[in-house]
């Protein structure tokens, strides 16, 4: 991540931040923290709040593109999480999507950004376009968790690519795996057709010697049998 980044400076945004990190210290929790490291998730400071507390702390402030910024360049879990809730989606270019895309770390942060932040921008499709053609896990988790959110604006040609090429990532990491099953869950949910077309294609998988695809056709079995 690049910590080299400089805002102007405003005394009530800094109170705003100031603030902030005052009610993250008070509901920090030092199991849920060592959990998360536990796990091998690391970031540069981690206070183990939880999600909701977290968006509970989000909605005490108005949506402000410079606190967003502020505490994104922290690099804290907690201020990197509050800054996706209050950036503003009309004052989010394509430019400084794909740049806070490239600072992430971690599968939590991917995930939660896609659906909070990117997943709403009006050119939410190209940005997932990228982050497929950037090669990397990471990148790759983030186009999938995003075209998960937006299965129904997309163009039928085009979801079936994404679904034969989803298998494809899958087994290229743990973390493209689980951005993977998500989007293939909301698929089955979304499109009939392509419902059929995935059970067909996960059948082969329910014996398979990778452990990537086991675990595509447990989860994608499980959702359609009891979602």
């Amino acid at each position: 991540m690049n910590s080299k980044k400089f805002v102007l400076y405003d005394q009530e945004i800094d109170n705003k931040v100031s603030e902030i990190k005052r009610l993250i210290f008070l509901s920090m929790n030092g199991v849920v923290s060592e959990s998360i490291e536990q796990k091998g998730v690391f970031y540069k400071k981690n206070f183990g709040v939880s999600l909701y507390r977290l968006k509970q702390i989000a909605k005490k402030f108005e949506k402000n593109s410079i606190l967003a910024s502020q505490l994104w360049n922290l690099q804290y879990r907690e201020t990197m999480i509050l800054a996706i809730f209050l950036q503003p989606i009309d004052e989010f270019s394509f430019l400084k999507a794909t740049e806070w895309s490239n600072e992430i770390q971690t599968l939590e942060l991917a995930e939660i950004a896609s659906k909070n932040l990117f997943s709403e921008l009006d050119f939410s499709e190209q940005l997932a376009d990228k982050c497929t053609g950037e090669n990397k896990s990471l990148q790759t988790a983030i186009s999938f968790f995003i075209f998960a959110e937006i299965v129904e604006k997309l163009a039928e040609e085009k979801l079936l690519l994404l679904v034969l090429n989803a298998f494809k990532k899958a087994i290229e990491g743990a973390e493209t795996c689980r951005a993977v099953i998500v989007f293939l869950q909301k698929v089955t949910s979304k499109n009939e057709t392509l419902k059929q077309r995935i059970l067909i294609e996960i059948e082969r998988m329910k014996s398979s010697d990778l452990y990537a695809e086991r675990l595509i056709y447990e989860e994608l079995m499980t959702h359609i049998l009891y979602s």
